[in-house]
C-alpha cells in the first residue's frame, strides 16, 4: 500500500469499543490519513460489496485513505451519517467543509483494504489539513488544534455495552467485515478468492461519478 505524509502509524487507542480488534489488526498495515495527489485519497465514495452481482449486499459511505493500482486496491475508512452517534474515535465532518450532502462521520476504527472496483460515485472530498486532523482523532487526541481549527469534531468515548451506540458500532463493524474481507484475504492474510478482479485501475472511477447516491448510511 502506498504511504503518504510521514508515514506515523495509526495506534490503537485505549477507549472501548466493539471494534476494538479490528482497529488493532489495521492499524498495523496502515499509515496515518495523507493527502496523495492523483490518487483519488482523500475522497468520501460509496463503498460497494466485492460482489457485484450480490444486489442485496450492503452499500456504505467511505473515505478513500489511499489507492494501489498495482494491485487494485484501495484503503478506507468505514463512513456514516449519524454525527449524533459518533464516539471518541470518530470525526464528524461538516457537510460544508467536505462538500457532501450532509455530515460525514469517519470512523477511524473501522479502516481496513477493498477493491478499487468497489468504490462508487464520488460524494464528497477531504483536504489535507481534514486528514491530519482525523489522524489527531485516531490518536485519541481529538483536541488537537488543527482539528479544532478544521472544525472537525468528535463524539465521547464509549462507555460499554450499555452505551446506546455499542450495538450501532458492532453492527458497523460486522458490515465493514464484510465490505473488507475478501480484499484482505488476497492482500494481507494471502488467501485466495475464486473470481477476484482488481482489474480495475484508478482512471476508472470517474466512470462511477454520475451514478446514484442515495438509500447509504
Amino acid at each position: 500500500m502506498k504511504h503518504g505524509g510521514s508515514g506515523r502509524r495509526v495506534v490503537l487507542a485505549t477507549a472501548p469499543s466493539p471494534n476494538a480488534t479490528l482497529f488493532a489488526r489495521s492499524a498495523s498495515v496502515q499509515s496515518s490519513y495523507a493527502h496523495q495527489a492523483h490518487d483519488h485519497a482523500s475522497d468520501i465514495r460509496i463503498l460497494r460489496p466485492p460482489c457485484r452481482d450480490d444486489a442485496a449486499g450492503a452499500r456504505r459511505l467511505c473515505l478513500v485513505v489511499g489507492v494501489d493500482s498495482t494491485s487494485g486496491s484501495a484503503e478506507i475508512a468505514l463512513v456514516h451519517s449519524a454525527p449524533e452517534l459518533a464516539t471518541s474515535l470518530d470525526g464528524v465532518v461538516p457537510s460544508r467543509t467536505s462538500g457532501a450532502p450532509y455530515d460525514s462521520v469517519v470512523q477511524t476504527d473501522l479502516r481496513g483494504v477493498v477493491w478499487i472496483s468497489q468504490l462508487g460515485r464520488l460524494i464528497g472530498c477531504l483536504d489535507e489539513n481534514l486528514l491530519e486532523a482525523l489522524s489527531s482523532i485516531a490518536l485519541s487526541n481529538p483536541t488537537n488544534e488543527r482539528a479544532q481549527d478544521d472544525e472537525i469534531q468528535s463524539g465521547s468515548a464509549l462507555t460499554g455495552e450499555s452505551d446506546t451506540r455499542w450495538k450501532f458500532k458492532a453492527d458497523e463493524g460486522s458490515v465493514f467485515r464484510t465490505l473488507t474481507s475478501e480484499c484482505t484475504a488476497i492482500l494481507i492474510d494471502g488467501g485466495t478468492v475464486c473470481g477476484i478482479r482488481p482489474e480495475l485501475s484508478t482512471a476508472t472511477l470517474a466512470e462511477f461519478d454520475s451514478q446514484d447516491g442515495s438509500a447509504v448510511r
